[in-house]
């Protein structure tokens, strides 16, 4: 699952990602509409963080951070080394996915399509 903190806003949940959807939904899909909303001057400040999930690694993940972000994305092996348990880095895991888990958690999911439901409507 892929979800991000975009100014004020909270974008996605997109369920399901291997190397190729990453692509396709993340990067050129919902980054790449995010970013051409932007003014140029604050394109300037903006940073990506990766968590080390496996389809953030293939090679054309990391050549579309390389063009479109350059010197400016967060990741195990990137530019900038992502610093596993940061607190300074960790929005997401801390705020997101804490107030999420206890939400989505209140009872066990049912299976699979339960969790993506419950995970949605949080």
């Amino acid at each position: 699952m892929w979800c991000s903190i975009f100014r004020n806003s909270l974008v996605g949940p997109i369920f399901s990602l291997n190397g190729d959807r990453f692509m396709q939904l993340v990067l050129n899909g919902t980054v790449s509409g995010l970013m051409d909303e932007l003014p140029l001057a604050f394109l300037s400040h903006v940073w990506f963080q990766l968590d080390g999930a496996p389809p953030h690694h293939t090679s054309a993940a990391r050549r579309w951070f390389n063009a479109e972000l350059p010197d400016k994305w967060i990741d195990l092996q990137g530019p900038v080394e992502f610093l596993p348990k940061s607190l300074d880095m960790m929005a997401l895991d801390f705020s997101l996915w804490g107030r999420l888990r206890s939400s989505v958690y209140n009872t066990p999911p049912v299976d699979l399509a339960d969790l993506c439901r419950r995970i949605q409507k949080a």
